[in-house]
């Protein structure tokens, strides 16, 4: 009797929960850090490297698109925003960045505050130039347990650089979307890039204490709880734009991978 080959699809849904559940553990550089380190911690170095390492698919990117009540904060104030490099700003759209995903870039690390971090190189600058004031975070990390979140190493003006709670999320933002139903796991072809791959989308980050706290000191009113921006990742399998365009040390929109500069 011949005996009937099991299918593959259990085995590729298995292979996607598998992911999905490291993506659930991995996206955790910023988010633990609530219950653990507070802000006026000594800065994190290893966030701070560009070296790559474990993550959850060799290739991908993300979009941080801000959200209309931070663009309207930094209006008010009068205040800018800027990225540094892998992270570039989309020619022609001062409220969306862009960053590549992957081996290459990111490592998840396991670290006894946050259980595991997911680091991101580059940084974020908001500025106020009528002052002379800004706040860099240089070091940036995504942590889910035990309570999810954005965390950076900030520095305001010339002081001491601290490892700070940047901004919260929930379980649910990263599984499902905040504001529309994009379940974490389905496959997606990214309409900007053609790729293929899975990831969170719509996901929703909100201003954080120990951040709006340090915004207030050279007068930025950021209150707790404003919607600051939304993440969305394509985690893939294949090389796209963002790692063709690094083999020749540049982002994909031209800039250098390794510039210390910002872009406004």
């Amino acid at each position: 009797m011949r005996i009937p080959r099991p299918s593959r699809l259990p085995r590729r849904a298995a292979a996607l929960a598998a992911a999905a559940a490291l993506t659930l553990l991995g996206c955790a550089g910023t988010a633990a850090a609530v219950a653990g380190p507070q802000a006026g911690a000594p800065a994190e170095g290893p966030c701070k490297t560009r070296t790559g390492g474990v993550y959850f698919t060799p290739f991908g990117h993300a979009d941080v698109t801000l959200k209309p009540q931070a663009l309207k904060v930094l209006a008010k104030e009068k205040a800018t925003w800027a990225v540094s490099a892998p992270l570039s700003k989309v020619p022609g759209r001062d409220d969306l960045a862009r960053f590549p995903l992957g081996f290459f870039e990111d490592s998840i690390e396991p670290d006894l505050a946050h259980v595991f971090r997911v680091c991101y190189p580059g940084g974020l600058t908001l500025a106020r130039p009528a002052t002379k004031d800004k706040a860099v975070c240089d070091g940036i990390w995504l942590a889910v347990l035990p309570v999810p979140g954005a965390y950076c190493n900030l520095r305001v003006n010339d002081g001491p650089e601290r490892r700070t709670l940047l901004a919260t999320t929930t379980a649910k933002d990263l599984l499902v979307g905040s504001h529309s139903f994009h379940p974490v796991i389905t496959p997606r072809v990214d309409p900007g890039t053609g790729e293929l791959g899975f990831g969170p989308k719509d996901w929703e980050f909100r201003a954080a204490r120990p951040f709006s706290d340090a915004l207030a000191t050279f007068g930025v009113d950021l209150p707790e709880g404003t919607p600051i921006f939304n993440l969305d990742a394509t985690l893939s399998f294949l090389p796209g734009p963002d790692f063709w365009a690094s083999l020749s040390g540049k982002t994909v929109y031209g800039d250098p991978l390794k510039s210390a500069r910002t872009q406004g």
